[in-house]
């Protein structure tokens, strides 16, 4: 009797720990660590729990999804939940998930943006924004990439509350298994039309190793690949309508 007691006790304490666990996201981008973009969205995810950015240090717009195994890689802690990382943002999202956090504290769910500037259609393959949503899902956790469909006058206010309303849903709701979100916001915000691509892609298993203290590489072999990107259904890029673009992510 007594036995059953301490479990039925453990098992209470162990629910209300998973319930008053805040939800923890990992955020990045391509445009930089200081960007407009990544700032306002920084501040409307805050609302939804603990964001955590790892962030190129500067900018790398049209890095797609590479990976930088030539050299080193620096992270600079900067505050208590913001890095910077000398690389691209695959290298960021690689390395806060395989080595900032905590095996045991992954991040919930990963966004990446908001971009300055669409990432539409068959752009999204050389964007490294839609990247780091990419990196984060192959690695196991859901990831969401946000662009402002807009060159001029950009204000981030309004798409960081719409980025910030579709990531409280992904959570809520989950997205499938090996799928990233694209999410395009133009200015003057009104509904919702959807696009879809699909992409074949092998995983490439990673290792960070932290052979200094300073220096850290990201080390990798490819054991085989293919990669279909049909074209895109045709986008307006004058739309007042937010553009989904979901892409899917196998092994082969």
């Amino acid at each position: 009797m007594l036995r059953h007691f301490f479990t039925f006790l453990l098992l209470n304490v162990y629910s209300l720990n998973m319930a008053s666990e805040r939800t923890r996201i990992l955020l990045t981008n391509d445009d930089g660590y200081h960007a407009e973009g990544i700032v306002a969205l920084e501040a409307a995810l805050s609302e939804i729990g603990d964001v955590y950015v790892v962030a190129p240090e500067a900018e790398m717009s049209g890095a797609s999804h590479s990976l930088t195994l030539s050299r080193p890689l620096r992270i600079r802690q900067r505050s208590e939940r913001h890095w910077t990382v000398d690389g691209t943002p695959t290298d960021c999202v690689t390395l806060a998930i395989n080595q900032i956090f905590p095996a045991a504290e992954r991040p919930h769910i990963c966004c990446s943006g908001i971009n300055h500037g669409a990432n539409l259609g068959d752009d999204a393959t050389y964007s490294g924004t839609v990247a780091g949503a990419l990196e984060s899902t192959i690695l196991g956790v859901p990831g969401l990439a946000f662009s402002l469909a807009s060159y001029r006058d950009q204000d981030f206010s309004e798409s960081a509350k719409v980025a910030a309303e579709i990531t409280k849903k992904a959570l809520a709701e989950g997205l499938p298994v090996w799928t990233l979100l694209n999410v395009n916001v133009p200015k003057g915000v009104r509904k919702a039309s959807a696009s879809q691509n699909r992409v074949l892609k092998t995983h490439v298993p990673l290792l960070a190793n932290t052979s200094t203290r300073a220096a850290n590489s990201i080390i990798g072999s490819a054991r085989s690949a293919k990669v279909f990107v049909p074209r895109a259904v045709p986008i307006l890029r004058r739309s007042t309508r937010v553009t989904f673009q979901s892409r899917r992510c196998e092994a082969i």
